[in-house]
């Protein structure tokens, strides 16, 4: 093989690293963004869950319906962004913690927040 043979082929490999890294850099913006919009979401919920929990107090009237249906879809909102956390976790190589939502270093054991184990020290698998 020629040294021309060997800068190809190794142009080639850091051409398919680099080429791999920007995907994922694409992938991380995109589901930042989501998570971006699915917070506004839900800042946007509670707040007309708060407004709508004062006006019903002010006029002294009682709508379970209303506000549990604010309640839901808040629900609905804070686990898409869990799984948005998840998948970003999924490329960032890190691991959440399950006791606090902490986001640590692949290589941990216990959360750096709240100490808890989050890896089996015996066969790396995480603890459920």
């Amino acid at each position: 093989m020629s040294a021309f043979d060997t800068f190809m082929d190794k142009a080639k490999d850091v051409y398919d690293v680099a080429s791999k890294k920007t995907g994922e850099l694409v992938e991380v913006s995109k589901l930042k963004m989501e998570c971006v919009k699915v917070n506004n979401e839900i800042k946007k919920l509670y707040e007309k869950l708060g407004s709508c929990v004062y006006s019903m107090m002010k006029a002294n009237y009682d709508n379970k319906d209303v506000v549990d249906g604010l309640v839901e879809e808040i629900d609905e909102n804070l686990a898409k962004l869990s799984v948005l956390n998840q998948k970003l976790s999924d490329i960032k190589n890190v691991v959440i913690c399950k006791a606090c939502g902490a986001k640590n270093p692949e290589a941990n054991y216990f959360c750096s927040k709240c100490g808890s184990r989050i890896k089996n020290e015996f066969n790396n698998a995480d603890v459920q």
